[in-house]
């Protein structure tokens, strides 16, 4: 679920993320600056960076909210 929320905050600032990617010099500055960006912690951030522009899509995005609306309507029991 840690995985779904970071992928939204992603989609509800599209632009913001892809000014990140775009003005660091390397990989570990892009990370940092997502993890401050989003307040997510590394592998949060790398997940960001390892998401497709298709994820940015409105179809895809939608799905994906709605995947995470029903895990936090009903978690997963363990």
């Amino acid at each position: 679920m840690e995985l779904l929320t970071v992928i939204a905050a992603a989609l509800d600032r599209p632009h913001d993320v892809v000014d990140v990617c775009m003005q660091r010099g390397d990989e570990e500055a892009m990370r940092t600056a997502l993890m401050d960006l989003l307040g997510v912690t590394a592998l949060g951030a790398d997940a960001v960076v390892s998401m497709q522009l298709r994820r940015f899509r409105r179809d895809s995005a939608e799905g994906i909210r709605r995947e995470l609306a029903e895990l936090v309507q009903n978690p997963p029991r363990l």
